[in-house]
C-alpha cells in the first residue's frame, strides 16, 4: 500500500472529519513508538523518499519493491498488532432504540473481495439515529459495502470513505422516496484499522477517543452549532444557527439522511460530509 503525498493526504480531511488526533490531521500519526524506532533505524537507506504530515512521526512513501526489501532488512516492520475488539449498546431512558453499531473484522473478507496480500481491513462503526432508526440502520448495512466497493479500495481510503460517505446518503435519499417512514437522520462515525494505522471518520457529533498510556487523545472533532467553524460555514451557505439548533430545528450541523426536511440538505450542506 502506497502513501499518497501530503496533498492527497490532507485533501478533504477537515470537511468529513477524517482525522488522527486533534493538533494534527494525519491518519497515519497513530503509528506506535516502535515504528519511531524503525523509522530513527532506518533513516540512512536513501531507496524511500521521506515525507513528513504535521507534527507525526517521518513517513516513508513506500512502494511494493522497496517494501519488500526494507522487510528483509529490518524485522520491525513485520510487527502487526493483534486485535481484539468487542461491542455494548445501551437504550437509556428512551421508548425506542434509534442507534446503532457494527463490528468488522475483515472488511474485505466479509464482502467476498481478495485483497491478494494487503493486510486486512478491519471497520468499526457507530451511528446515532434521531426521528426513528431508518436512517442508522440503513447506513450500517449499506456503508460497509459502498466501501468495498469504491474503485480506489483500499488504496486511497481517505478519499474512499468521503465518497463512500456521500453515495451512501444518496441512496439513502432515494429510499426514502419510497416511504416515508424512512425520513430520518444519522451521524456517522466510523474508525477503520490497516496494519498499524488507524483512519477514522464522522459526521455529526458522534465521538472517538483513543486511550494511549492511560491518556485520553481526541480522535474525531464534533459538527455541532455551537462549534465557530460550523457556524460560519452554515450562515456562509445562507442557513442559521438558532438557539443552538440547525435552522432552529437539529442539534447536529452534519448527519446522512434527513431528507425530509425541504432545502435543509443543499444550505447546510450536511449532504457532503
Amino acid at each position: 500500500m502506497c502513501v499518497p503525498d501530503a496533498e492527497q493526504v490532507t485533501e478533504g480531511i477537515d470537511n468529513l472529519g477524517l482525522s488522527d488526533q486533534a493538533e494534527n490531521h494525519n491518519p497515519w500519526s497513530l503509528h506506535s513508538e516502535l515504528l519511531q524506532t524503525q523509522m530513527e533505524i532506518g533513516e540512512k537507506d536513501t531507496s524511500c523518499d521521506q515525507i513528513t504530515l504535521g507534527n507525526s512521526f517521518p513517513l516513508e512513501s513506500i512502494y511494493e519493491d522497496a517494501a519488500a526489501a526494507d522487510r528483509r532488512h529490518n524485522p520491525l516492520n513485520n510487527f502487526i498488532p493483534t486485535l481484539r475488539s468487542g461491542e455494548w449498546s445501551d437504550i437509556g431512558d428512551r421508548l425506542h432504540m434509534e442507534d446503532t453499531h457494527i463490528c468488522i473484522t475483515d472488511l474485505a473478507q466479509n464482502f467476498g473481495c481478495n485483497l491478494h496480500g494487503e493486510e486486512a481491513i478491519s471497520f468499526y462503526g457507530v451511528f446515532d439515529g434521531h426521528g426513528g432508526k431508518d436512517a442508522a440502520q440503513f447506513v450500517r448495512d449499506h456503508l460497509p459495502r459502498v466501501i468495498v466497493e469504491d474503485a480506489d479500495f483500499p488504496l486511497e481510503l481517505e478519499k474512499v470513505v468521503t465518497r463512500s460517505f456521500m453515495e451512501t446518503d444518496a441512496a439513502f435519499a432515494k429510499s426514502c422516496s419510497l416511504g416515508s417512514a424512512l425520513s430520518s437522520g444519522t451521524t456517522a462515525l466510523t474508525a477503520m484499522i490497516f496494519g498499524r494505522s488507524l483512519l477514522v471518520a464522522n459526521a455529526g457529533d458522534c465521538r472517538a477517543v483513543l486511550s494511549r498510556h492511560g491518556m485520553a487523545i481526541e480522535m474525531s472533532k464534533d459538527h455541532r452549532p455551537c462549534c465557530n467553524n460550523e457556524r460560519m460555514r452554515i450562515e456562509s451557505l445562507g442557513g442559521f444557527i438558532d438557539d443552538g439548533y440547525l435552522n432552529g430545528q437539529l442539534g447536529v450541523t452534519r448527519a446522512l439522511g434527513d431528507w425530509h426536511i425541504n432545502g435543509l440538505k443543499e444550505i447546510s450542506g450536511r449532504g457532503g460530509p
